[in-house]
């Protein structure tokens, strides 16, 4: 009777290990807990690819417009008229150089990209890419507002990339105003 009743305690001394039960309920808060973590740092990415792509299409919108008001304020003379041959009218601006040289410069959108199409007097066209192949212009838009002195226009300008919902773009209007010139 002694025997058993030392063994019974000698097992009741090595109870270290955890429980089925025990187990199966920690995996079970791991589990969820792992679940929960991993859907917040996928919203977190999601939101931050969203934000990443809102910037992208911001600045290079602001880069063209950096550039096109850069074009309205040297301006001579600003006109519309369809300098690609599509069909659509687009904003042309003469310069005239420091040396005398008249320079036309024809804004376009060409499928999804704004292009400008750089013509010297007396040559051929030269045509930069102003837009990035990974920002889709959506629309580019342009309004000539003729003043005594000067030429206001009204420019609006839609832009997208991946990582924006396809029902969202960006965008941006602005009204630039050229220098005081005299009207021929």
């Amino acid at each position: 009777m002694v025997k058993i009743f030392l063994h019974f305690k000698k097992s009741l001394s090595y109870k270290n290990a955890f429980s089925l039960l025990e187990m199966l309920i920690s995996l079970a808060i791991f589990s969820i807990l792992i679940v929960v973590i991993s859907y917040i740092i996928v919203l977190n990415m999601r939101v931050a690819n969203k934000v990443r792509a809102r910037t992208y299409v911001r600045e290079e919108t602001s880069y063209l417009l950096k550039n096109l008001k850069k074009d309205i304020r040297n301006a001579d003379k600003i006109e519309a008229f369809d300098i690609n041959d599509d069909g659509v009218n687009d904003l042309v601006i003469h310069i005239l150089t420091e040396g005398g040289l008249l320079k036309k410069r024809g804004w376009y959108i060409d499928g999804n990209r704004v292009k400008r199409k750089v013509i010297y007097s007396g040559g051929d066209g030269v045509i930069d890419i102003v837009t990035p192949e990974d920002l889709e212009i959506r629309e580019f838009d342009f309004r000539l507002l003729e003043k005594p002195k000067n030429t206001i226009v009204l420019v609006k300008i839609k832009g997208w990339a991946v990582g924006l919902p396809e029902n969202q773009s960006i965008l941006k209007e602005v009204a630039v105003s050229t220098r005081i010139f005299e009207k021929e």
